[in-house]
């Protein structure tokens, strides 16, 4: 999965990326603002921030980055637990090796 972020979306670098993406076979996403720009209609899925203030529509994205991010991380390390019967929780100190 490939995600571009654009608030215009309309970002040359982001829509060359998820052009490129597609072709190897992502499934690509696309976070912009509320009219999505050219990247709506070059993504899998595109999440629109319905506001047209770009610092407001920057800070979605963050959140959203976040939720994305601590999923994972939470996916990895429940699948390390199961793997090798350890816990291991985020921010005590553990460490991946």
């Amino acid at each position: 999965m490939v995600i571009g972020i654009s608030p215009s979306g309309n970002s040359p670098s982001v829509l060359k990326a998820l052009q490129v993406a597609r072709e190897h076979g992502a499934i690509t996403v696309g976070f912009t603002g509320p009219d999505g720009g050219r990247l709506k209609d070059l993504v899998d899925h595109c999440i629109c921030v319905p506001s047209d203030h770009v610092g407001q529509q920057q800070d979605a994205h963050i959140i959203l980055d976040h939720v994305i991010a601590t999923t994972l991380r939470r996916l990895i390390e429940e699948e390390a637990e199961a793997r090798t019967g350890m816990e291991r929780v985020w921010g005590k100190g553990a460490t991946w090796d």
